[in-house]
């Protein structure tokens, strides 16, 4: 049997070589066109970036650590003297499973917690309901009532840990079932901390688990932030998220671009209630991409009392956004979310359109 080298025709004159990127069709014998690199945003990527590359302005940009604009950490000595929260997405059966596998975890090491419902509770639905069958504790726990919750944290002292909660719709009952736990642990509401995602304009764009139109949802998640910015300064009372976008099919871009939106809603809404978002709202983190979250404080001060990390990345930018109204204040935005995210150089994003 011949070999199947000697079998393939000799290359002629022009023809691309292996490897070789294919001619312009229907041009014979034109140059391969030029290979182009790019983001999975369609931004180009030059093949090497030099000094030359950086904008003249890095020093301003960087600051210092522990000072504005918070890109180089939070404190000073960054996490040498206080270590990050470290805790697990956990829930799943009843509310005694998951209270077993939270104490596991606070024994394994985990700093904090971070709860996962079931459907039916993200819903809204009693795990009696109808809708909930097959369901129940099936994704997370199943909380329907007080009890459950008492239940959830029974043993564990909610001065000493915070918790994430990941609920939205019904997101204003579950923190009043935690904040009723805590009274009977002894503890007020300003002794709470912990964050509640509570982001409805992300359930519309992208995740759908909704239980009333959009308007009366915001009114709700600005009535939590209202009441949290008053009564609970370590609380975040809202979690606005960018990831959901992400996974439901849109780009980097805009990803970033409907979270940003999403923000300058919320802090748009504040500020008809007449809060003043400079000083105390009770905004949180801001997820850009999977698990990559900005709680930075970037105007540099917060409200007397409260935790350095309570007034979140759309708070703080609200003074820019919502005085200036241009898009200077977007372009600098730009710029700030690629320091969060790393990027020094050859970073070019729009979010304007």
């Amino acid at each position: 049997m011949a070999n199947d080298r000697t079998q393939t025709p000799p290359e002629t004159a022009g023809s691309p070589g292996p490897g070789s990127a294919p001619a312009t069709a229907g041009a014979k014998g034109a140059a391969p066109a030029e290979p182009r690199f790019e983001t999975m945003s369609g931004i180009p990527l030059k093949a090497v970036y030099t000094e030359a590359d950086r904008r003249p302005d890095l020093k301003e940009r960087l600051g210092e650590p522990g000072s504005f604009p918070y890109t180089r950490a939070l404190f000073p000595e960054g996490y040498r003297t206080r270590l990050w929260t470290m805790r697990q997405f956990a829930g799943f059966g009843s509310a005694e499973d998951t209270n077993q596998r939270f104490h596991y975890l606070l024994g394994q090491g985990v700093t904090g917690l971070s709860t996962a419902f079931d459907m039916p509770t993200l819903m809204g639905y009693d795990a009696d309901h109808p809708m909930s069958l097959g369901e129940v504790g099936r994704e997370g726990v199943a909380v329907s009532t007080l009890e459950d919750m008492e239940t959830l944290f029974r043993g564990i002292p909610l001065d000493k840990v915070t918790t994430s909660m990941t609920i939205n719709a019904p997101a204003i009952v579950l923190l009043a079932m935690y904040i009723a736990v805590g009274e009977k642990q002894g503890l007020k509401a300003s002794q709470l901390g912990g964050t509640i995602q509570a982001d409805m304009l992300k359930e519309f764009i992208a995740q759908k688990e909704w239980i009333c139109p959009p308007r009366p949802h915001v009114k709700i998640c600005v009535d939590m932030i209202e009441w949290c910015a008053a009564n609970m300064p370590k609380w975040n009372s809202i979690s606005i998220s960018g990831y959901h976008i992400r996974e439901a099919g849109a780009t980097a871009a805009q990803e970033l671009a409907f979270t940003l939106a999403d923000g300058i809603g919320y802090v748009e809404e504040c500020v008809k209630r007449g809060m003043d978002v400079d000083v105390g709202a009770g905004f949180a983190r801001k997820d850009i991409l999977v698990a990559v979250r900005t709680p930075a404080p970037v105007l540099g001060h917060a409200a007397a009392g409260q935790s350095s990390d309570h007034i979140g990345l759309v708070g703080a930018l609200a003074n820019g956004l919502l005085k200036l109204r241009g898009f200077g204040p977007l372009v600098a935005l730009e710029q700030r979310i690629a320091l969060e995210l790393g990027f020094d150089i050859g970073l070019e994003l729009d979010v304007r359109h």
